[in-house]
């Protein structure tokens, strides 16, 4: 079986997901982690990819995929 690992970056960003209130923009995600917004888009593209994200109007939520995610860690 494949396990898939995610990078320090892409837990830290589920983890700020998790732990909002609400869905975040990616420069909100970036600032709450104090780093470049570039960087961050590219990683919540591969998470949303991969499910463990949504994206509407540009704001990003964690889903039950992303939670449990977090949960295996």
């Amino acid at each position: 079986m494949y396990i898939l690992r995610l990078s320090d970056l892409e837990k830290s960003i589920l983890k700020t997901l998790s732990s909002s209130d609400k869905p975040l923009t990616c420069i909100e995600v970036a600032r709450k982690l104090g780093i470049d917004g570039r960087k961050i888009a590219g990683k919540l593209r591969a998470l949303k990819r991969l499910s463990y994200v949504t994206e509407l109007d540009k704001k990003y939520s964690i889903t039950h995929k992303g939670r449990n995610a977090l949960l295996d860690l």
